[in-house]
């Protein structure tokens, strides 16, 4: 005859909820500090507030075909993001403008402004939009891949880059001359 453990070494009920709940409040405890909530960062404010006053970022953002810009929370360190399934253009409260805007000339030479910055990442994210091919987030947990999808991801953000570097001067630059 087969014996069973778990009837004979089980825990009471009591001691079992108290240990769950512990590991529950330990787990919550320590994602804290990688995810902070909501209310602890205080309401969002309106994505006009993050372009100069002269642009309107729903007007262009749906002229291209994007449904929303808004702004989010982004969790992993990217100021911007696109979602295909709602294309969806999202971008960060936390934006360094003046760190973001020297990322952007190192990378591709081009001069933008801090307080330009918020239209780079519009454009830079359209353009993920007009692109037939999506790239996957490379910022999740999960998201291991291989060398050569490394590299044609590095490959098509260079491309994006050099579109978004044209809509730039063409839909905001040339149009402020």
């Amino acid at each position: 005859m087969g014996t069973n453990l778990n009837a004979r070494n089980r825990l009471p009920e009591a001691v079992v909820r108290t240990i769950r709940e512990a590991i529950e409040e330990k787990v919550r405890e320590e994602l804290r500090g990688i995810f902070p909530s909501p209310e602890a960062e205080g309401p969002l404010p309106a994505i006009e507030s993050f372009f100069p006053s002269d642009f309107d970022p729903v007007a262009e953002a749906k002229e291209i075909g994007v449904r929303e810009v808004r702004v989010a929370r982004i969790y992993g360190g990217a100021p911007a993001r696109y979602c295909p399934d709602t294309k969806t253009i999202e971008i960060s409260p936390h934006l360094d403008r003046e760190k973001i805007a020297s990322e952007i000339r190192s990378r591709t030479g081009v001069r933008v402004k801090p307080e330009e910055v918020a239209i780079w990442l519009l454009y830079h994210e359209a353009v993920h939009h007009t692109r037939k091919r999506h790239i996957p987030p490379r910022n999740g947990l999960l998201s291991l891949l291989s060398l050569s999808d490394e590299i044609e991801i590095a490959e098509e953000e260079r491309e994006v880059e050099r579109i978004a570097e044209d809509w730039f001067y063409r839909r905001w630059r040339w149009r402020r001359t």
